[in-house]
């Protein structure tokens, strides 16, 4: 599929969506597209990316890349494992670290490690056609107390992407502090973009009749 870094592209796409997998997919594919597209115009070194924040507790835009990028892997690689024909749920922890280390200090493997996970993401939900939204999911979660909870795949998916947005807005700080320009749809949450589009166009009916 083609690129959905802007939110242009990911409306156009959604709007054809059959099920939740396949809107959720659309979103998570724009959320790694944006970073993609980020990585290649603006945060475009192994400097820009191990930059350690004055404002952010020393950490880094590699840093903030590797883990939001383990919490789909940790989905889709759980998914991965279940059998689609199961009726058992699939099971995963987020709290499992990843070795993927160079991603956080090398540019070259943070963008090849994004592009894998697009490309992964596409083949485990099939482009959001392959998983039943609501799948099964049980998670294992370190709270310090050990948990399991009850859960869907569609909701996971959501989560990471929403994870992910957070993490959007902290490398948007770390890159600002760089005197990097960012686009300013950037780390900013769907939510907030939809209330922003809906305020400016009740701004604009309003102006039209005075």
């Amino acid at each position: 599929m083609a690129a959905l870094a802007s939110a242009e592209a990911l409306s156009s796409a959604a709007t054809g969506a059959q099920n939740p997998t396949e809107v959720l997919y659309l979103v998570a594919l724009h959320f790694i597209d944006s970073f993609i597209s980020l990585l290649s115009t603006s945060v475009t070194s192994d400097e820009h990316i191990t930059f350690a924040s004055q404002l952010s507790s020393g950490s880094t835009i590699g840093k903030h890349a590797r883990h939001l990028a383990d919490h789909y892997r940790l989905l889709l690689d759980g998914t991965s494992r279940a059998s689609a024909s199961s009726s058992s749920p699939i099971e995963f922890s987020y709290d499992i670290r990843s070795r993927n280390l160079a991603a956080e200090t090398s540019h070259a493997a943070c963008v090849e490690s994004f592009q894998q996970l697009r490309a992964q993401l596409a083949e485990v939900t099939r482009e959001g056609h392959g998983v039943d939204p609501e799948r099964a999911v049980r998670l294992h979660a370190t709270t310090p107390f050990e948990v399991e909870v009850g859960s869907s795949f569609a909701r996971e998916l959501w989560f990471a992407s929403f994870h992910a947005v957070h993490h959007f807005a902290l490398i948007r700080v770390i890159a600002t502090e760089q005197g990097i320009e960012v686009p300013p749809e950037f780390g900013v949450a769907p939510s907030t973009l939809v209330h922003r589009k809906e305020s400016d166009e009740s701004s604009a009916h309003k102006g039209s009749k005075l």
